[in-house]
């Protein structure tokens, strides 16, 4: 299988090249002296309309953290102003997770390397919300924390803490108010189907309905200890979740290993939100199906050669990248460039001659350029991200 849009640059001719493109002029202490209610624009961008998947050109304004206009190029009467002609705008990326099959490398890492795919918003399966929200408040980017949580446990080998369903419901609530903020959202999630009973599942899962998010859960059906999970419910996880009748719009699914024919089909019959995680099973079920990406599976997706015979439009692609991935992690107002949306932006030093006169269709130049190339700039509610230890990306 292949499925990509570019064939990638040696890295030595890709950084020749980087170094050579003009800098978008932006002092990251000048920045942070910005009161957040004033208006300031990015002028003269060449910006990615989601709607129509077409380019155009415009001062976009911002303020609050969200963008509040977006006038003809050059006619903004904001006082601070960034140029960023010959640079592509483009909405700030939302993986769905780090790397949802494990924790992998640290969170420190991991925030790293998001940023320099453009990542600028992530979702994270998390023990110690408290303690990892504060790594990710030093970065300043957008995260959904996946608050694990546990009442029983079937898996085999070390058992891990578990407690009273009530309790898990008291943790998740109280993790939910202490760290909850304009960047930072929980959500409850099981981490493994072993690792909860149905009383749970259905109480987490009415709870997310109450309150309009998502109940977060990783299927590892591969995992030692299956055989307990069928002496226990008679049945695959997928299926007890169906029986259950949580397996709709307000559950978020990670299937992180191989599953039957049968809970695919159950699963892609349902209104459930499903997260690509893994390149092996991108043909069990229809493509259009898939309404997040891991953001590991994405590297290696985007690093496929391309190929004419592409399963998913590009268009689509670009559509679960950003603003249909922020709506499967509960975010509104997210993933596009237009008025009301949240200024989380990438700027791209790409030609935007390209974007405007090529024959090249906008969406394949959008995957362009997060595939082969790093931001010259990330903004998260209008704002420089940055890195602890490090300098900013500007």
């Amino acid at each position: 299988m292949k499925i990509s849009t570019v064939h990638a640059e040696p890295r030595a001719v890709a950084r020749r090249r980087e170094s050579q493109q003009p800098t978008f002029l932006c002092d990251p202490e000048t920045m942070r002296v910005i009161p957040h209610d004033e208006c300031w624009t990015i002028e003269h961008a060449t910006y990615f309309d989601g709607d129509r998947h077409i380019w155009q050109e415009a001062d976009i304004e911002i303020s609050s953290g969200k963008i509040v206009g977006l006038r003809n190029p050059g006619t903004s009467r904001a006082t601070i102003r960034r140029d960023a002609r010959g640079l592509l705008c483009l909405p700030g990326l939302v993986g769905a997770s780090l790397r949802a099959g494990g924790a992998g490398a640290n969170l420190y890492d991991g925030f790293r390397q998001a940023l320099a795919s453009g990542f600028t918003t992530v979702g994270i399966f998390s023990e110690d919300v408290a303690h990892d929200a504060q790594t990710a408040s030093a970065f300043g980017i957008r995260t959904v924390f996946y608050h694990v949580l546990r009442d029983r446990w079937l898996g085999r080998g070390r058992r891990p803490e578990t407690m009273p369903t009530d309790a898990c419901i008291c943790r998740f609530q109280q993790a939910s108010r202490c760290t909850r903020s304009s960047r930072v959202s929980v959500l409850p999630a099981i981490g493994s189907q072993f690792g909860a009973s149905p009383a749970l599942l259905v109480a987490l899962h009415e709870m997310a309905k109450r309150e309009a998010y998502r109940l977060v859960i990783r299927l590892d059906a591969g995992l030692d200890g299956i055989s307990d999970f069928h002496d226990a419910y008679g049945c695959t996880g997928v299926s007890l979740l169906s029986n259950l009748d949580v397996l709709d719009q307000y559950l978020l699914v990670f299937p992180v290993s191989s599953l039957s024919r049968l809970d695919w089909r159950l699963m892609s019959a349902s209104s459930c939100r499903i997260v690509a995680c893994d390149l092996r099973h991108w043909d069990s079920m229809r493509p259009h199906r898939f309404a997040a990406f891991d953001r590991e599976f994405t590297s290696r997706f985007l690093d496929l050669e391309e190929s004419d015979d592409r399963k998913s439009p590009s268009e689509k692609i670009v559509d679960v990248l950003t603003w249909k991935g922020a709506e499967s992690l509960a975010l509104d107002n997210l993933g596009k460039i237009a008025i009301g949306q949240r200024a989380d932006l990438l700027l791209y030093a790409d030609s935007t001659e390209n974007a405007l006169h090529c024959h090249q269709s906008a969406s394949d130049l959008f995957i362009q350029c997060v595939a082969r190339h790093r931001p010259l700039a990330a903004y998260v509610d209008g704002r420089p991200v940055e890195s602890p230890g490090a300098h900013l990306i500007h």
